[in-house]
Protein backbone atom coordinates (compact mmCIF):
# COMPACT_ATOMS: atom_id res chain seq x y z
CA UNK A 1 0.00 0.00 0.00
CA UNK A 2 2.51 2.49 0.78
CA UNK A 3 4.42 1.81 -2.60
CA UNK A 4 1.00 2.66 -4.62
CA UNK A 5 0.93 6.39 -1.97
CA UNK A 6 4.70 7.39 -3.21
CA UNK A 7 3.82 6.56 -6.46
CA UNK A 8 0.49 8.82 -6.38
CA UNK A 9 2.79 11.56 -4.71
CA UNK A 10 5.39 11.32 -7.05
CA UNK A 11 3.01 11.19 -9.84
CA UNK A 12 1.45 14.38 -7.91
CA UNK A 13 4.70 16.41 -7.97
CA UNK A 14 5.28 15.76 -11.30
CA UNK A 15 1.77 17.39 -12.26
CA UNK A 16 2.00 20.39 -10.09
CA UNK A 17 5.48 21.39 -11.16
CA UNK A 18 4.93 20.72 -14.78
CA UNK A 19 4.08 23.51 -17.85
CA UNK A 20 0.30 23.96 -17.17
CA UNK A 21 0.27 25.03 -13.67
CA UNK A 22 3.44 26.65 -13.94
CA UNK A 23 2.59 28.45 -17.02
CA UNK A 24 -0.38 29.94 -14.35
CA UNK A 25 2.09 31.19 -11.41
CA UNK A 26 4.72 32.78 -14.15
CA UNK A 27 3.36 36.41 -13.59
CA UNK A 28 5.62 39.53 -12.99
CA UNK A 29 3.70 39.71 -9.29
CA UNK A 30 5.55 39.61 -6.13
CA UNK A 31 4.06 37.70 -2.85
CA UNK A 32 5.89 38.36 0.29
CA UNK A 33 8.39 40.03 -1.75
CA UNK A 34 9.58 37.07 -4.12
CA UNK A 35 7.94 35.95 -7.74
CA UNK A 36 4.50 33.88 -7.33
CA UNK A 37 5.96 31.21 -9.67
CA UNK A 38 8.90 31.06 -6.93
CA UNK A 39 6.62 30.95 -4.13
CA UNK A 40 4.64 28.68 -5.73
CA UNK A 41 7.51 26.01 -6.92
CA UNK A 42 9.28 26.42 -2.78
CA UNK A 43 5.81 25.62 -1.55
CA UNK A 44 5.04 22.65 -3.77
CA UNK A 45 8.44 21.54 -3.05
CA UNK A 46 7.52 21.94 0.80
CA UNK A 47 4.64 20.23 0.62
CA UNK A 48 6.11 17.16 -1.25
CA UNK A 49 8.57 16.71 1.41
CA UNK A 50 6.15 16.87 3.91
CA UNK A 51 3.83 13.99 2.42
CA UNK A 52 6.98 11.51 2.07
CA UNK A 53 8.22 12.28 5.47
CA UNK A 54 4.74 11.60 6.60
CA UNK A 55 3.91 8.56 4.74
CA UNK A 56 7.61 7.56 5.86
CA UNK A 57 6.54 7.86 9.31
CA UNK A 58 3.03 5.98 9.35
CA UNK A 59 4.51 3.19 7.38
CA UNK A 60 7.36 2.82 9.94
CA UNK A 61 4.53 2.90 13.01
CA UNK A 62 2.29 0.74 11.37
CA UNK A 63 2.83 -2.92 12.74
CA UNK A 64 4.22 -5.43 9.68
CA UNK A 65 1.33 -7.48 9.15
CA UNK A 66 -0.39 -4.40 7.67
CA UNK A 67 2.56 -3.04 6.15
CA UNK A 68 3.80 -5.86 2.72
Amino acid sequence: MTRARLVALFVLGLLLMNFPLLSLFSRERLLLGMPVLYVYLYGVWALVIGLLIWLMERRRTTPPEENP
